[in-house]
């Protein structure tokens, strides 16, 4: 906001508002003696909306402030609309590695046991199988940090200058925007994901195939991050908040990885 600005806040929902978020049939009759406010709120409301919109708008409304002018205001009624679309009240469920949503992604099984769709994006969780040899290079997240809790194997965890080597029954914290990368050290190994905020499987699932089986792919032809090129993988990585590191930084960052 500039200096000697004049702003208000935003009006608490009025009737006619809530009439056209319920059934899109705004009221233009007195458009002309409205405020810029109202006018702005009516234009930016298209479709037949449901309670569940009002009640985020009315959440959000009395936190925003607009110059007089209302020219902030369609770009953050919008905003709210979307936001409003996107949520929805989480259902419980129970759910076991199946068919059904398991991938085969670069010689790994992952099943995905939530996903962005079953909790409004809040975290990803997957059971994942994978064999050694086929683990991603080091990479770094912007967005999301990773929690592992193997079942069974063991690996080792390079980051933040340090090597965890994490067995059977034993976790490991992986926060955002800080570089790593895992090294199986048993022949696989078995463990649970939990990414925090969701999405990033999204970004696996759309360059996976669907498991022919609920085992680890061993087919010859099996493309993996060491044999596959990964021109598009780091593409779709990048899209996601993902980035794998140069070799240069893999030194820096992590001296004892082996390279």
């Amino acid at each position: 906001m500039t200096k000697g600005q004049k702003t208000k806040m935003l009006p608490f929902i009025g009737p006619e508002l809530v009439a056209h978020l319920l059934n899109g049939r705004p009221n233009r009759e007195n458009q002309a003696e409205t405020s810029p406010v109202a006018r702005a709120q009516s234009d930016a409301l298209a479709k037949p909306r449901s309670w569940e919109n009002v009640r985020v708008l009315q959440r959000w409304t009395l936190r925003f402030f607009v110059d007089t002018k209302g020219e902030n205001l369609k770009m953050s009624i919008a905003s709210i609309l979307t936001e409003g679309q996107q949520s929805s009240t989480p259902r419980a469920y129970k759910r076991s590695p199946a068919l059904s949503n398991s991938t085969w992604y670069k010689g790994m099984l992952h099943s995905r046991m939530a996903g962005t769709a079953d909790n409004n994006g809040a975290f990803d969780f997957v059971i994942s199988t994978i064999r050694r040899g086929t683990e991603p290079p080091p990479h770094v997240h912007s967005r999301e940090d990773e929690f592992f809790y193997v079942s069974s194997g063991e690996m080792r965890v390079y980051v933040d200058g340090e090597v965890f080597t994490v067995k059977a029954g034993e976790c490991v914290f992986l926060p955002r925007l800080k570089p790593h990368a895992w090294v199986i050290t048993s022949e696989a190994i078995r463990m649970m994901t939990l990414i925090t905020p969701g999405g990033f499987t999204d970004a696996l699932i759309k360059m996976s195939a669907p498991a022919g089986r609920m085992e680890i792919p061993t087919d010859a032809d099996t493309m993996t991050y060491a044999n596959a090129d990964l021109t598009e993988t780091i593409k779709v990585h990048e899209q996601y908040g993902v980035r794998l590191l140069t070799l240069e930084e893999i030194r820096r960052e992590m001296p004892r990885y082996p390279v």
